[in-house]
């Protein structure tokens, strides 16, 4: 099992969403938060936590089908907040990655985007998505069994 913190670079509309991510056979989105920014809030990154209609949803588990550094599915449970399914669908794109310096177009959740990988130290890369457009993208499958 391998747990994660993610937490999204500052970005000009000023929200962020934080997540506990704990990858297992059943992922769950543990304490999703919304972030904005603030002149109250710290220095460096400027963020408060803010309440959401996110934090009263129920959290069910969902599954990712991942292949090759590529989300190929996600699994949903039907009646799922429409909110929910799309902050786990952005979650599911944080594991569809590349490691080498590139620039290519990929289909993940957010649809078809143009997408460079950038390597800043050995441990440590950034993803820029750009041009993006949603359309008929990473399928949306509600699973036939219970999950």
């Amino acid at each position: 099992m391998v747990s994660a913190h993610t937490r999204a670079i500052s970005t000009a509309s000023g929200r962020h969403l934080l997540a506990k991510i704990v990858p297992t056979s059943d992922n769950r989105v543990s304490s999703p938060q919304l972030l904005i920014k603030s002149r109250k809030a710290p220095a460096p990154e400027g963020f408060i936590a803010h309440s959401s209609k996110l934090e009263g949803f129920a959290n069910s588990p969902y599954y990712v089908h991942w292949s090759k550094g590529v989300i190929q599915h996600v699994y949903i449970v039907e009646d799922e907040e429409l909110s929910l399914v799309n902050f786990k669908k952005g979650v599911a794109s944080f594991f569809q990655f590349q490691l080498l310096d590139t620039q290519q177009t990929e289909k993940d959740t957010s649809g078809k985007c143009i997408v460079t990988y950038t390597s800043k130290d050995p441990h440590n890369f950034k993803k820029t998505k750009t041009n993006c457009v949603s359309g008929k993208n990473i399928p949306f499958i509600l699973h036939p069994d219970e999950v």
